[in-house]
């Protein structure tokens, strides 16, 4: 006989945690008196015993009630929140219409092969879960609006650049210093030749006449 998913989620709560474990869980998914008739409605359909023999039974599956996978939370509108850790594991049943891996071509067009198979699933408990906040879809309108607005905002931005650079003052000329006036070249000393004139008498010798070096005088004067 197959066992369905709820009887393996049932079996893998069992192998987790003791009977302590399950009966502090339960205490707080259900009260004492839901326990209870739970428990009544298992003896009742089996036909054997009393409540009182099903409360472990019951506080069992009140707790693998509470786990579910994934995206068995996210079908009842409900997300997995964010860092959460699975509380357990389990090996349930799936289903797919793919073919197995083992069977499929190399050209991917494998005829469908619906089928289950089992595969190692997380569960979640509801306190790991939360309802997402819903998503605000903006009408036409409302991105008309913000279209304007952010169009307005540039048009605003640019004016004042422009009025920025109308205001700025103009920058000032470079300053050429004049050119340095260029020296003169000096002009040598002017030579001047002294000749002195004597009067001769007559019985005086005649002087020699004096020969004038003026390259040599010149080079005097510019030493």
């Amino acid at each position: 006989m197959t066992r369905d998913n709820n009887t393996l989620i049932f079996e893998a709560v069992g192998i987790t945690y003791t009977p302590a474990e399950i009966h502090a869980i339960a205490a707080t998914l259900a009260t004492p008196e839901q326990i209870t008739a739970r428990a009544a409605a298992m003896a009742e359909a089996t036909g054997t015993g009393t409540a009182a023999d099903y409360i472990d039974t019951a506080e069992q599956a009140t707790v693998a009630d509470s786990l579910h996978t994934y995206n068995t939370w996210k079908a009842q509108g409900l997300q997995v929140k964010r860092g959460q850790k699975a509380t357990i594991s389990a090996m349930l049943w799936r289903w797919t219409d793919k073919p197995p891996k083992a069977q499929r071509s190399d050209s991917g067009d494998d005829a469908p092969d619906p089928h289950y198979y089992m595969k190692r699933c997380y569960l979640f408990t509801a306190a790991q879960v939360e309802r997402p906040a819903p998503v605000h879809v903006k009408t036409p309108e409302e991105i008309a609006a913000r279209n304007a607005e952010l169009a307005a905002a540039r048009k605003a931005r640019k004016a004042a650049q422009q009025a920025a650079a109308t205001t700025a003052p103009a920058p000032a000329a470079p300053t050429i210093p004049a050119p340095a006036p260029t020296p003169e070249p000096s002009k040598p000393a002017a030579v001047v030749a002294v000749v002195e004139h004597h009067t001769l008498h007559d019985d005086a010798p005649a002087p020699e006449p004096v020969q004038l070096d003026f390259a040599s005088i010149a080079a005097q004067v510019l030493a």
